[in-house]
């Protein structure tokens, strides 16, 4: 049964005349009755962490005016945390070499600050995007092991959303290992707050080398197209293929390569068939045509860019489709694909 008391107070002496006081007693532990909330106990003493109260747990003498106290036993309730005021609203995480210096900094905004008796802190904030969200927390210098800091951190899925979003807080994960430190920052200025060295086990090791590659390749084709281009929901060996194909196309201007066989979709009107007679034996091929790349069904176009086969003769076998002309690699396979239209003379 929950019991609601509300009092109105009829003057502004309400409170000297008629006092509202009384006494709680908060059962811990109890094997007998099944009670043990130690560890929230001291999370609330230590944190200032909310303390839920399960039923049975609390024993309540209240006076109160009008007859409205009472004694209550076993009863339950819930301690709200003890939030600190004017706390730090926009601070910063930042990575830390011990030769290279700063590698990655993410920017927070904390939701919130709590502080307990016993003088530990916890600060809950999560970068603007609500990608990474952390829990940093500086126990009681009181206790044996006085000053030891606590890092807690959660990544929400990184599918779905505009890579330039996402990329600052999986670069911070990645350094989230030996001997990188991890440093708490005000929004602005040099001080460091707090600072934690991590050990040598990975605090991140669903973050690979491969995967921050990607997002990087990624990053790099945002830059160079409109629109929003979103982390695909699947990462396959073909789109992390592709998308490195082109970031690279994009960094430095061409790449190279191998092949073995290409279909070649013809322009409006053109037959297959003149193509066919017009190219007799192998040599060089080159063609240019639009680059695009698809994720998450949103079409980026990259732009034009051409072709170059060393070495190419028209395969014995054609394709189904008559705008399709399949050319196989002659005595060099070599190949160059290169951003930006043939160039005319």
């Amino acid at each position: 049964m929950d019991v609601t008391i509300i009092v109105i107070a009829r003057h502004r002496y309400s409170t000297q005349d008629s006092p509202i006081g009384g006494m709680m007693t908060i059962t811990v532990a109890d094997p007998d009755r099944g009670i043990d909330i130690a560890d929230a106990v001291d999370e609330f003493r230590s944190f200032g962490a909310a303390l839920d109260l399960p039923p049975g747990t609390v024993d309540v003498q209240l006076t109160a005016p009008g007859g409205l106290g009472g004694t209550f036993v076993g009863a339950g309730g819930r301690i709200g945390p003890v939030l600190v005021k004017d706390s730090l609203t926009r601070t910063r995480l930042r990575v830390v070499h011990p030769e290279h210096g700063a590698v990655a900094e993410l920017g927070l905004t904390t939701s919130s600050v709590t502080r307990g008796e016993l003088g530990g802190l916890e600060i809950a904030a999560a970068d603007n995007e609500n990608i990474l969200q952390v829990r940093i927390r500086l126990k009681p210098f009181a206790t044996s092991d006085s000053g030891t800091l606590t890092f807690r951190w959660a990544l929400n899925s990184i599918h779905g959303h505009p890579v330039q979003q996402i990329l600052p807080a999986v670069r911070l994960l990645a350094g989230f290992v030996a001997p990188y430190e991890l440093h708490w920052l005000e929004e602005y200025g040099s001080t460091v707050l707090i600072s934690h060295a991590f050990g040598d086990a990975p605090a991140a090791p669903s973050l690979t080398e491969g995967l921050l590659r990607f997002l990087a390749d990624l990053s790099l084709v945002q830059d160079h197209v409109r629109g929003a281009v979103l982390v695909p929901s699947v990462i396959d060996r073909d789109v992390v293929r592709d998308v490195a194909q082109i970031a690279r196309l994009i960094r430095d201007g061409e790449v190279s390569g191998t092949w073995s066989s290409a279909d070649i979709h013809l322009a409006r009107g053109t037959a297959r068939g003149d193509i066919v007679s017009a190219l007799k034996g192998e040599g060089p091929l080159a063609f240019e045509s639009s680059l695009a790349l698809e994720i998450e069904g949103r079409k980026h176009d990259i732009g034009r860019v051409h072709q170059i086969y060393m070495s190419a003769r028209v395969a014995d076998e054609q394709p189904e489709d008559v705008a399709v002309v399949r050319f196989v690699a002659g005595h060099d396979d070599c190949t160059t694909q290169r951003l930006g239209p043939l160039p005319r003379t």
